[in-house]
Order: C-alpha cells, then sequence, then structure tokens
C-alpha cells in the first residue's frame, strides 16, 4: 500500500506541474501579446502623423 501513495502522489505532481507549465507559457503569451501591441499603438502614435517615404530603386 506504502507503494502505491507513493507512486500515486509521484505522478500527480507530474501532472500538477505539467498543466502548470502550461499556465505558465499562457500567462507569458499573454505578457507578450500586451507589450507588442503596445509597442505597435506607441509607434502607430508617434509617426501616423508623419509622411511616410519609401526608397525608391535606382534605375
Amino acid at each position: 500500500m506504502q507503494y502505491c501513495k507513493c507512486t500515486n502522489d509521484f505522478v500527480n505532481a507530474i501532472i500538477d506541474d505539467y498543466f502548470n507549465s502550461f499556465k505558465i507559457r499562457k500567462d507569458l503569451t499573454e505578457g507578450l501579446v500586451y507589450e507588442w501591441t503596445n509597442s505597435m499603438e506607441q509607434i502607430h502614435d508617434r509617426y501616423s502623423d508623419e509622411e511616410i517615404i519609401t526608397p525608391t530603386e535606382p534605375t
């Protein structure tokens, strides 16, 4: 019986770690998306009134 409880605790710990890793990845991804979106908004706000000049190819 001792072996089964120990094994069960071990398996439960692995499962908990597995699902917690998804939460961490989700949190990191949400944070990165937020930072990227915020950066794009700042760039847009800063340069939206300026004329965009595109380089021309030499002829």
